[in-house]
């Protein structure tokens, strides 16, 4: 599944005590670019921020528009009032990873920069992320400001409704304190047969596949039916020499070496045949080395539970997951779904059909994008997901396997170019939001900013 994965920010960072040093950014042409974009992360000037983004390659620049950029760095500006170094994690010439601390919490996190290997050295991709925050100090709550509900619902319907004639497709969830506030669709979910968008509506959650598939790996190691340490030889024959030492815990975080994509999300590829093509592929580096965003990565993670349960990837998802939280209407192809409630996505002037009009194997899709994407949802169930796995429900209360964390701030995202999938949750105000679209005229993360600034002025 394509994933937009400019910069997902997770503001959810752990203590760290060395001491910030930016002096050790190494002079590679990564190097410059990490020291430059931290000046501009600092900086106020919006020209200048503006100059940097369309210094961006091409293909990095296009993901999202400038504006959607543009907040990107307001936010980093906001949250954490500029990034220091810590140490070099790792450095080459066009790639470099890095541990920083943010000036304002100081709480770390660690940042990767890309570059093109050919001068100017335009920037091709920035990454940054929590560290495990196991162990750390938690965050103070603070008392949450209440929205006055009625004015805020006014007030978001008011921008969305105005959105709409500029191409907004798409629905918008709004709660606070896990109450819902705010739940609406715009535009049409078939616009051929007319059929509206609405609460019931279900959207392709992309990349959030990803949190399903990482919830039942860690609910099979609570069970003690597999370990993270566990090298996938185990689960699978004829590994080669060169995988044999990846680990499960290494698919989780995206350390094993796998490339991004193990070919089209609409192939027609058996999970043996997955299997030996993933296996033959070179390594983008030894496992463990370094982190490297990978699809095939987490179908090789839902072939696990295959493995491990004897039910399909869906079937274990529907028995531990969704039928526990109550969402009914998630899923593959097991959803009992009502005529016209899949949305379909549209773009370049053509309606593109829904997910669930690729081909499927009888127990769900392909193995390009089992585990890794395709999911179909409607918003009210990736709410009720989201609320279990924050708290706790999915494992045991005594299991120390956390995904996400109450006091965490997230932002995550998902895409294949057309539709959107955004989940965004504060700690500190106690509001979730989460946008999908289906058409790139509008695309969530430009929704979600507009309507993150409402709520800030609300609070």
């Amino acid at each position: 599944m394509k994933v937009i994965f400019t910069l997902i920010l997770l503001f959810c960072f752990c203590f760290f005590t060395a001491d910030a040093d930016n002096s050790i950014i190494p002079d590679t042409p990564a190097g410059k670019k990490l020291s430059e974009m931290l000046s501009i992360i600092d900086t106020e000037d919006e020209a200048r921020v503006l100059a940097f983004i369309r210094s961006f390659d091409p293909s990095f620049l296009e993901q999202f528009s400038e504006e959607e950029h543009r907040d990107v760095f307001r936010q980093l500006r906001e949250r954490t009032g500029g990034l220091e170094i810590i140490e070099v994690a790792n450095s080459e010439p066009h790639e470099l990873s890095v541990i920083a601390k943010s000036k304002k919490s100081q709480k770390s996190l660690r940042v990767m920069i890309k570059t093109s290997t050919s001068d100017p050295f335009a920037l091709t991709d920035i990454g940054i992320r929590p560290l495990d925050s196991a162990g750390g100090p938690k965050q103070q709550k603070t008392p949450f400001a209440t929205l006055d509900v009625p004015a805020t619902q006014k007030r978001l319907d008011e921008l969305l409704s105005g959105l709409v004639p500029r191409g907004l497709n798409g629905a918008v969830l709004v709660a606070q304190n896990g109450q819902i506030i705010f739940h609406k669709g715009y535009g049409l979910a078939n616009r051929e047969a007319r059929i509206p968008i609405n609460e019931d509506t279900a959207f392709d959650v992309a990349a959030a596949t990803k949190d399903f598939t990482h919830t039942a790996i860690f609910q099979l190691v609570a069970s003690g039916k597999i370990k993270l340490q566990d090298p996938i030889t185990k689960y699978f024959p004829n590994v080669p020499a060169d995988k044999a030492g990846i680990t499960i815990q290494q698919l989780l975080i995206h350390t094993a070496g796998f490339p991004a994509y193990s070919g089209p999300d609409d192939e027609v590829i058996a999970k043996e045949d997955f299997l030996k093509r993933i296996f033959s592929t070179t390594l983008l580096c030894e496992p463990g080395k370094k982190e490297s965003y990978s699809n095939p990565g987490y179908s090789l993670l839902a072939a696990i539970i295959q493995n491990v349960s004897g039910l399909s990837f869906e079937q274990y998802l529907k028995a531990n997951i969704f039928d526990p939280v109550g969402m009914a209407q998630t899923g593959y192809v097991l959803p009992k779904w009502k005529p016209g409630q899949i949305a379909h996505t549209y773009g370049e002037g053509k309606d593109r059909g829904s997910t669930l009009d690729f081909p499927h194997a009888t127990d769900g899709p392909y193995w390009n994008l089992r585990g890794n994407g395709g999911t179909l949802s409607p918003l009210t169930d990736m709410f009720r997901f989201y609320e279990a796995a924050i708290s706790g429900k999915l494992l045991p209360k005594d299991s120390e396997l956390v995904i996400f964390r109450p006091d965490e701030e997230l932002e995550l995202a998902g895409s294949d170019g057309f539709h959107y999938f955004v989940y965004s949750r504060s700690p500190v105000d106690g509001i979730t939001t989460i946008v999908a679209t289906t058409d790139p005229a509008v695309k969530a993360p430009a929704v979600r900013s507009q309507i993150a600034k409402i709520l800030k002025e609300q609070t």
